[in-house]
């Protein structure tokens, strides 16, 4: 289930998904300054089409870590804090 706007590949949250494009930005941008915030590594994929078809938002890395781990970062939780979730392929963490 996709509440894109459009079919075609942007390079932005809120050219994809409008308004819900924008908070989801948001949300991606907070932890993204948190994680810095920790002296942590973070890569960030908002424009890059194969990541992003991948599930990963931001790659993070610790500085004891070897490698860098993906992050899906999601933003859309209501106002009591409910998280939707659509499928149970969205929760696969081989995804």
């Amino acid at each position: 289930m996709s509440d894109r706007s459009t079919t075609e590949w942007t390079p932005t949250l809120e050219q994809a998904f409008g308004e819900p494009g924008v908070k989801g930005r948001k949300g991606e941008l907070f932890v993204k300054e948190a994680i810095l915030s920790w002296g942590w590594e973070v890569k960030d994929n908002e424009n890059n089409y194969e990541e992003q078809l991948a599930g990963h938002d931001l790659w993070i890395k610790a500085p004891p870590w070897k490698n860098f781990y993906s992050i899906d970062v999601k933003a859309n939780m209501s106002e009591y804090g409910a998280l939707p979730v659509f499928t149970e392929e969205w929760m696969n963490p081989n995804k």
